[in-house]
């Protein structure tokens, strides 16, 4: 199996709200660069724990939104 490739997605978003999400969304930390799925099963986070998303509550947490990217899977 071929490793996932994305395309990155334009960056002006003011809060985490406006930031999209879908079965082809992903989001990466650019300081330890771990690929999370925008719309998980249970709650996860990058490795550094800057980005990260609680199911539980509907809610995704950008600590430092420079260092944020946001994907579009591509077949």
């Amino acid at each position: 199996m071929r490793p996932m490739q994305y395309e990155e997605l334009p960056q002006k978003y003011r809060s985490s709200s406006e930031v999209p999400k879908g079965k082809d969304i992903f989001y990466r930390c650019d300081v330890c660069q771990i690929v999370i799925p925008s719309l998980p099963k249970d709650s996860v986070s990058c490795t550094c724990g800057r980005v990260g998303i609680d199911v539980d509550a509907w809610r995704l947490w950008i600590d430092e939104p420079d260092k944020f990217t946001v994907l579009k899977g591509k077949k």
